[in-house]
């Protein structure tokens, strides 16, 4: 297989998701995976997140013992992340057995996932707790606590940008696959805030479509064409939610890409100048 991306001398991070678009779509049967993510983890969100709200309810809470409201977010959120992680860890199994030469179908790629099952269930529970903490700081912290969680929430994606390839090909604990990650990360490139922010920006401007659709359509549906604004505004949504899941397998592609080459494992039909322009380069 050879590449079929023209790339220049210092190739950057939409080579890499250029390259990892290409693959995605020789598995495209692996693109339903990332919609049952966010399928399921709306449906465990909700699910998981009952306890808590009755916690609530029989304590009469009234915020003064807000139990069962951060019952309700810590229980709700490790159900989210417990779907979210298992469906983009079946991607990222998917892609590293096309990597290996294989070719991966929706089974193959779920086995994967499967396999490191108790390791997701605790990377899952890791996150949870991460993000009531953060919610919290948002909810009772003010400005000061919207700026802290912000700046936590970005550390958390660096240190955790592989952690998905890490699970997937070692296992192991949880803890050792965030702390793996993050020294992957800091040993092979230098900035983990660089990859993730560029790719970030290319998610963005694919977006930008859509962002445009909703924001005449909040305008026209408060003026003189609500139905036409409402249907402008349902297709912007639309395009975003689109972008923003099949995005999401793209990346996780990267992340495999990167994995690999952090481990100097083949990459066939990419050069590996790609992967490495990801990070040293501009977008």
């Amino acid at each position: 297989m050879s590449s079929s991306v023209p790339f220049r001398a210092q190739p950057t991070g939409r080579e890499l998701a250029r390259e990892s678009w290409r693959m995605l779509k020789e598995d495209r049967g692996l693109i339903v995976l990332p919609f049952l993510g966010v399928v399921f983890s709306l449906l465990f969100a909700a699910i998981f997140a009952l306890p808590g709200l009755a916690i609530g309810a029989a304590l009469d809470d009234d915020g003064k013992h807000p139990v069962g409201y951060i019952a309700a977010i810590l229980l709700g959120l490790f159900g989210a992340a417990l779907a979210s992680t298992y469906f983009q860890a079946a991607v990222v199994a998917g892609a590293i057995q096309h990597a290996e030469g294989s070719a991966p179908t929706l089974g193959s790629a779920l086995r994967g996932a499967s396999k490191r099952l108790g390791t997701i269930l605790g990377f899952a529970a890791i996150s949870a707790i991460v993000g009531t903490v953060f919610r919290l700081l948002r909810d009772r912290a003010g400005a000061a606590g919207d700026i802290a969680a912000a700046i936590g929430g970005l550390a958390w994606g660096i240190a955790t940008y592989l952690v998905l390839p890490v699970i997937v090909v070692e296992g192991g604990s949880p803890v050792a696959a965030i702390k793996k990650s993050s020294g992957l990360l800091k040993k092979t490139w230098g900035s983990g805030l660089r990859i993730t922010v560029r790719f970030g920006l290319i998610q963005l401007l694919l977006m930008l479509p859509g962002i445009a659709l909703l924001l005449i359509g909040v305008v026209l549906f408060d003026g003189s064409s609500p139905a036409l604004g409402l249907l402008l505004a349902a297709i912007g949504v639309l395009i975003m939610v689109l972008v923003g899941v099949v995005f999401s397998a793209i990346t996780a592609y990267a992340k495999a890409l990167m994995y690999r080459f952090a481990h100097s494992q083949p990459t066939p039909g990419i050069e590996t100048s790609i992967i490495r322009g990801a990070a040293v380069a501009k977008v």
